[in-house]
């Protein structure tokens, strides 16, 4: 396991936790199965490529990335201003979501689930485990999350609002 990627927050003032913790907590915390599908914290630079890939495939692009430091999101991810979460079924990825934190928001940047596995509900496995989970990225990075924001595809407005999505402009929202 390449841990270079630890998340962390340089913004948010918290004491630092020895490493040991910071494993545990990933492992435990953002590494969690639930029914058929399995979220795994994006750590190594091979899970940072298959992230990017899948994203790209997903949206129906043709270009793939052969160096990972190409990817538009590598910095971020790595600098730990975003978090990355590869959703997997059967340890195949299927999907994804890319999650940016402010003080009091939780900015869904990207999440997407690969074509051929759509409609069996790993999209809104991803959604409400970062929903139902939004107090360990509080108390992780020292945050207090009143909403979770997102700018949805226009195909993605519908799924969004059956899950408890308001929309504002072209932005949609939950508030906590």
């Amino acid at each position: 396991m390449d841990l270079q990627c630890i998340p962390k927050r340089s913004s948010v003032k918290k004491e630092k936790l020895p490493f040991f913790f910071l494993i545990w907590y990933n492992i435990e915390v953002f590494e969690k199965v639930i029914g058929m599908f399995k979220l795994k914290l994006v750590m190594s630079n091979d899970e940072i490529n298959q992230f990017e890939n899948n994203r790209i495939e997903s949206f129906g692009y043709q270009k793939k990335f052969d160096n990972v430091e190409e990817t538009p999101y590598y910095d971020a991810i790595i600098n730990g201003d975003m978090l990355a979460f590869n959703c997997l079924e059967d340890e195949k990825v299927i999907g994804g979501i890319l999650i940016n934190l402010e003080e009091n928001n939780l900015y869904i940047d990207k999440l997407f689930v690969l074509p051929e596995e759509r409609e069996k509900g790993a999209g809104t496995f991803m959604l409400k485990y970062i929903e139902n989970n939004k107090y360990y990225f509080e108390d992780y990075y020292g945050l207090n999350i009143k909403r979770i924001t997102l700018e949805p595809l226009e195909t993605a407005v519908d799924f969004y609002h059956e899950n408890g999505y308001i929309s504002s402009g072209f932005q949609m929202y939950k508030k906590y």
